[in-house]
């Protein structure tokens, strides 16, 4: 179709619809008829080109977080060094008390 007015004077049959795509313009027509004959109100719809979305920056700045190996190592270790202090054989008296003496 050339525009609104071509799409005006275009023949549907009764009971049936018709797309028409604009040329000159993105727009489609939806021109349609009635089971009874009657013309119903062309519909009009603006075409939107559909963009593709941006990627986000790969960039990152990670100097604030800690990785998960690194976080883990930390943990292990903090925990190896707190069953080490649970665990560690409790000294005698008679050791605390040489220790005092020197």
């Amino acid at each position: 179709m050339a525009n609104k007015t071509a799409a005006d004077l275009f023949n549907v049959n009764p009971g049936q619809s018709a797309i028409l795509i604009d040329i000159d313009s993105p727009q489609i027509y939806k021109k349609s008829r009635g089971a009874d004959g009657k013309l119903l109100p062309l519909e009009i719809f603006d075409l939107t080109p559909h963009k593709e979305p941006v990627a986000a920056s790969t960039a990152v700045n990670l100097d604030g977080y800690v990785r998960y190996e690194d976080l883990n190592r930390i943990v292990s270790d903090e925990v190896e060094k707190r069953i080490t202090e649970v665990f560690a054989k409790p000294k005698k008296k008679t050791e605390e008390k040489k220790e005092e003496e020197a």
